[in-house]
């Protein structure tokens, strides 16, 4: 599965000068590869890449880039959750409890 979320902010603080994001998550995919990526202005930038995830885990990026991305006020991240393992002879359920983004930025007049 392979997801691309937008996070857009309110017309109100374009363009924003970000200082950092916050992105907080919590997937549970026992026996399956989750990675996550923002989408900068060069490509995408890995942010996270972790096997049978269960435990909510959060992370601020400050990188210029992923920083720079979010100019138009819009944050995409993409999110690939792999296929259950073909040795897998049972369905093997996952889900995703809560994927939030706080963006800590600077209004320009």
């Amino acid at each position: 599965m392979d997801r691309l979320f937008e996070f857009v902010m309110p017309v109100e603080v374009l363009p924003p000068e970000a200082k950092s994001i916050l992105l907080e998550f919590d997937v549970r995919a026992p026996q399956r590869k989750v990675e996550i990526w923002v989408l900068t202005q060069t490509g995408e930038l890995p942010i996270l890449s972790t096997d049978s995830p269960s435990l909510p885990w959060e992370i601020t990026l400050t990188q210029p880039e992923v920083l720079e991305s979010v100019r138009d006020g819009i944050l995409e991240v993409r999110v690939r959750v792999s296929s259950k393992p073909k040795e897998a002879s049972r369905v093997i359920n996952w889900h995703v409890g809560h994927f939030h983004a706080t963006i800590r930025v600077a209004v320009q007049p």
